[in-house]
């Protein structure tokens, strides 16, 4: 899947035995605040 994700240009946020709450929000939030800061940046 990761693969498939980086070919298509898309984001794949991967939930594993090591993903924690804390650290899938962060990272989320952290998505989030990037894609709006660049959003009309080409």
């Amino acid at each position: 899947m990761e693969d498939f994700a980086d070919i298509a240009g898309i984001e794949l946020l991967v939930i594993d035995e090591r993903t924690t709450v804390r650290d899938f929000k962060d990272r989320i939030n952290a998505d989030e605040a990037y894609y709006h800061m660049f959003q009309h940046r080409v």
